[in-house]
């Protein structure tokens, strides 16, 4: 009699394991900054003389061996104590009252019109750029929907007004650089008597009217308490007219131009 007898599956299983396969772990994708290592991870299974047979994934045991792995996780950035700024010496000064967002870059100057929201960019190399600190004439800006900085270390100013002229700086460690913002009404606006006692405040300060004034635009004030000796008041009109002053012409000599602000008895 024939004593061959059929293998069960168990015995199948013993003779012809499957098991996962690995590779060998690839080099790290980044040298710094996170990077990963990755290996192929395939399940075998090994047949007679070695040969091995691809099967699905759920035939082989759990849990499946990780095919990826971090590494290099330590920081690019080499932090210097006193990293370097690039800035440019230029100056721009908008012209389109249609452009409502403007980037510019520290150092140098620029001439804005009310209303714009200016990006000024900070570039810096071997410094975090999130650490960035900005001034505005010497005081610290917080962020607020005014100010913002971003984690690349760039400032937004929204909105811009005439009290936003002045002088903006960067701080990163012990490097600083900065840009002048010189902020003007769009042609056909006039600022409020507010507003041109806050600019004529930031003049001072800045040494800008220094007595040599001529051919600056004088911006008229509000006047309208004034009244004629008829007892009626003057109608209020609101301009800026440009006067030429002999180089003694002070501060107070913010005047209404009488030519201008006349008004007819026929109207």
């Amino acid at each position: 009699m024939n004593d061959a007898h059929l293998l069960s599956v168990d015995e199948l299983k013993a003779i012809f394991p499957k098991r996962w396969k690995v590779s060998e772990w690839s080099k790290c994708s980044k040298p710094c900054g996170g990077g990963e290592k990755s290996r192929k991870v395939d399940c075998k299974q090994v047949m007679a003389q070695n040969h091995t047979v691809d099967r699905p994934a759920s035939m082989c045991p759990s849990p499946k061996p990780s095919e990826k792995k971090p590494c290099n996780a330590k920081s690019c950035i080499v932090e210097s104590d006193k990293p370097h700024i690039s800035v440019t010496n230029s100056t721009f000064i908008q012209h389109d009252v249609r452009k409502d967002k403007v980037t510019v870059k520290v150092g140098g100057a620029a001439t804005l019109f009310t209303g714009t929201t200016v990006k000024i960019k900070c570039p810096v190399k071997r410094f975090d750029k999130s650490k960035i600190q900005w001034k505005k004439d010497n005081n610290f800006l917080p962020q607020s929907r005014k100010y913002k900085s971003s984690k690349k270390g760039a400032l937004r100013v929204h909105n811009l007004t005439l009290r936003d002229s002045g002088t903006y700086s960067c701080t990163a460690g012990k490097s600083s650089a900065n840009i002048s913002i010189t902020v003007r009404p769009k042609p056909g606006e006039f600022p409020t008597s507010e507003e041109i006692q806050k600019q004529v405040q930031l003049d001072v300060t800045s040494g800008r009217n220094s007595g040599k004034a001529r051919g600056k635009a004088i911006y008229a004030d509000d006047q309208s308490h004034e009244q004629r000796p008829d007892g009626s008041k003057k109608k209020e009109v609101k301009t800026f007219t440009p006067v030429s002053t002999s180089p003694s012409l002070t501060l107070d000599e913010y005047r209404l131009d009488s030519k201008t602000t006349a008004i007819s008895k026929n109207k």
